[in-house]
């Protein structure tokens, strides 16, 4: 979500590629503001993992500590260093009469005076878990993913979902804490619109290292239609139905995978009073030899707000071909 934020994208389109909640992006963004103490989303998307840049009412008390110490100060780099005005008579100017005691001691050497730096860590990397569904493909008979990071090295872990209980996937993070794979099992009496709480453990402890909710989408699969029906390279005509009424309507393409970094506008519409829009044949952005893509309606003028379900649209495969880069 992170690698999101650093693109610029706005929480509905990270929301829409991840496969989550507008609401869960927005949460993902705030804790991750909090716990690194950054003001906001471009701080966030500038950090690298050191300390989050000094501020302008920090740099005012270096300043004042500079003006401080004995003798001057300058600020190099953010690190005050101090000087004396050392004795003796600058040439060119009088020596005037000599220094007494009080004066001499005024013109001694200013002690240096040491300014305890510290180092901060960045903080790790905090463990997340997420279970999704293909683009493009929503519902009980379609395959889940399961991608978690910031694990244990090379360890043993389970997911499971919890009411009914059930072992959706066994599996070893990687050498990096990393998880992703396929879910194993299918989501038990799965029921459309419901949503499950998803848990991933730690099989020798039981250890819950992560949670996640998984919405089982209520599917709508006539609110985006194109035709052709698949294979559509040339020329195709799109039709959304079930939309907010007098709305700007968008329909967006992106890879099919869950974790999929691309995404597109293909065309714009102007829904009626009945939410219904119908675009004129036009030649979509993609090639012949696409496999597949994944569709999906949202209404631009609410781009917070995703509206519509998506589809799965096929371009170079045949209708019983599998889907590649999904194992």
């Amino acid at each position: 979500m992170l690698q999101q934020v650093r693109e610029g994208m706005p929480n509905a389109e990270i929301a829409l590629r991840l496969g989550v909640s507008v609401n869960t992006v927005k949460s993902h963004v705030s804790s991750m503001l909090a716990k690194l103490e950054l003001q906001d989303r471009q701080e966030l998307a500038a950090w690298r993992g050191s300390p989050a840049p000094t501020s302008r009412t920090s740099r005012r008390g270096w300043l004042v500590v500079a003006a401080q110490l004995g003798g001057g100060a300058v600020l190099l780099g953010g690190v005050v260093v101090a000087f004396a005005v050392a004795s003796g008579n600058p040439a060119g100017f009088s020596a005037g009469p000599t220094p007494g005691p009080a004066a001499t001691a005024a013109l001694e050497p200013t002690p240096t005076t040491t300014i305890p730096t510290t180092t901060t860590v960045a903080p790790p990397i905090e463990t997340e878990l997420l279970v999704l569904q293909a683009r493009g493909l929503a519902g009980c008979d379609e395959q889940f993913y399961v991608r978690a990071w910031g694990l244990p090295e090379s360890a043993a872990v389970r997911v499971e979902v919890v009411d009914p209980p059930a072992v959706l996937l066994e599996s070893e993070t990687t050498a990096n804490g990393f998880l992703n794979s396929p879910a194993a099992a299918p989501l038990p009496e799965c029921v459309p619109g419901r949503a499950y709480e998803a848990r991933l453990v730690e099989p020798g402890t039981g250890d819950v290292l992560a949670a996640t909710e998984v919405r089982i989408p209520d599917v709508a699969r006539h609110v985006v239609e194109v035709n052709p029906a698949a294979g559509g390279c040339s020329g195709i005509t799109v039709t959304f139905r079930g939309m907010p009424p007098d709305t700007r309507v968008s329909l967006l393409a992106s890879g099919v995978s869950p974790f999929s970094h691309e995404a597109w506008e293909v065309i714009t519409l102007v829904t009626d009073t009945t939410g219904y829009a119908e675009s004129q044949p036009f030649h979509p952005p993609w090639s012949c030899d696409t496999p597949a893509l994944a569709l999906s309606a949202f209404a631009a003028e609410d781009p917070e707000q995703i509206q519509g379900g998506g589809l799965l649209y096929r371009i170079a495969l045949g209708p019983d071909e599998p889907i590649p880069g999904l194992d």
